[in-house]
């Protein structure tokens, strides 16, 4: 993953590996599974895991759909808490490869570069 604004790309591979770090762990090669076909010649596994020392939780399964490369697909939390309080995170990527964005009028400005022009900083208009 790489860092973009903010490091949410940082953080979100720390949750993924915090997320997939169990006691029990069992890796599968699967085909394809619904929602995540993977580009054709890439491998998809099924990773399953059960038991973490998860701060006061129990119950503790996730499961996560990853590519040959790592890209993690989807994953799915659940646990309970020790209040019984049932807990479920998820996530799933979907179009990966598909989508294409255009590249927006602003970003010339936001990444430091002038695209050949001259921006002045802005001044205070009271003073």
């Amino acid at each position: 993953m790489r860092d973009g604004p903010g490091r949410q790309a940082s953080r979100a591979a720390r949750y993924v590996e915090w997320y997939l770090s169990t006691d029990e762990t069992s890796v599968t090669r699967v085909e394809s599974v619904t929602d995540a076909t993977a580009e054709s010649g890439t491998a998809l596994y099924r990773v399953r895991g059960r038991g973490t020392d998860f701060p006061r939780s129990r119950d503790y399964r996730v499961e996560a759909i990853v590519e040959e490369g790592g890209f993690v697909r989807s994953m799915r939390v659940t646990y309970e808490t020790r209040d019984g309080l049932g807990v479920e995170v998820w996530f799933a990527y979907d179009a990966v490869g598909e989508t294409t964005v255009t590249r927006p009028a602003w970003l010339d400005r936001a990444d430091g570069s002038t695209g050949g022009r001259t921006v002045a900083p802005a001044t205070n208009a009271s003073g």
